[in-house]
């Protein structure tokens, strides 16, 4: 997960939720004044969000308050590492400090023409929008008000960049296509394909067939690393989290794909089942939680490095 997004998320719900605990004095002392919030709300009463900032906007819907989709013609499921914890964020801001009970002139504070928008659809229909101007004197905090009510109130400024970052810097899953490595990264190969297995290594520039000799590949039939990763550039993200493996087939994957890089990362990836009425397989890469799907005819090609090696003419693999 983005660690300034991290840090930026701990901060705000220490912010907007306090902290919980009893706290046994020797005298009596005067309850502190909570914080007054700007609105309250069950997070999973929030159906659907519209952000306006810096004239950009993005827009959010959930069935079920719990998978969100962004609305972007698409339906793109968010990517639950920088999603996790925005509804309940954005279901109760409180106020760093009241300012006023009376707006007497909105300008003043940029909430004439506000930098950030914010539309919340909550269950029943119901219409909820509030705004963030200008940052307050001392740069801590953002004025806000909630439309249609006279107060002006301040909301820290760690809370309102973190809503403007939704805009700024999406909550979309990773690009299966930029993995950050180039075909001229890869050193070795590994492909599983059913009970088989082969592996492939650069040696000296040359790329061998590990089968006991280092065989050299038949470069008219050998496609090159490049293949394991072009087919990567075709993907589409179908959910951000596998609920369940098996039905997708990683338990037992068709294929099983693993590059090693110059700098000695492993980046792998499973092969599952097809996806259902298209010309296309499920895909999972390790380490994300996403899901993917691949062309078919791409997941056959690897399938070949495996079932038809490019061995030269009159070389036999090892073994037979």
């Amino acid at each position: 997960m983005n660690v300034r997004l991290s840090i930026l998320l701990v901060v705000v719900l220490i912010l907007i939720g306090g902290s919980v605990g009893i706290t046994y004095g020797l005298r009596d002392k005067e309850p502190k004044e909570q914080d007054p919030w700007l609105f309250k709300l069950d997070f999973q009463d929030i159906q659907a969000i519209r952000i306006a900032h810096a004239g950009e906007e993005i827009a959010f819907a959930s069935d079920d308050g719990e998978k969100w989709v962004i609305k972007d013609g698409e339906d793109t499921p968010v990517f639950r590492e920088k999603w996790s914890g925005i509804p309940f964020l954005l279901s109760g801001p409180r106020c760093d400090r009241a300012v006023s009970e009376t707006i007497e002139d909105p300008s003043i504070y940029g909430l004439d023409d506000p930098r950030t928008t914010v539309e919340l659809t909550i269950k029943g229909g119901q219409l909820l929008v509030f705004h963030l101007g200008d940052p307050t004197p001392d740069g801590q905090a953002w004025y806000a008000r909630l439309e249609n009510d006279t107060r002006l109130c301040s909301l820290a400024a760690v809370w309102g960049q973190v809503v403007s970052d939704l805009v700024l810097d999406p909550p979309v899953p990773p690009d299966l296509g930029d993995l950050g490595v180039t075909a001229e990264d890869i050193v070795r190969i590994g492909i599983d394909h059913g009970p088989d297995r082969m592996e492939y290594r650069l040696l000296n520039d040359q790329w061998v067939i590990l089968d006991g000799k280092n065989t050299p590949v038949f470069e008219d039939s050998w496609p090159g690393p490049e293949l394991l990763l072009e087919g990567l550039e075709g993907t589409q993200i179908l959910a951000t989290y596998v609920d369940d493996p098996g039905v997708y087939g990683f338990l037992e994957p068709t294929t099983r794909v693993q590059m090693l890089n110059k700098e000695d990362d492993v980046i792998e990836y499973l092969l599952g089942e097809p996806v259902p009425n298209e010309d296309a397989i499920y895909a999972y890469l390790l380490g994300s939680e996403s899901l993917y799907s691949v062309p078919a005819d791409w997941a056959s090609s690897l399938a070949e490095l495996v079932t038809s090696p490019p061995f030269p003419p009159g070389a036999a693999p090892a073994g037979s």
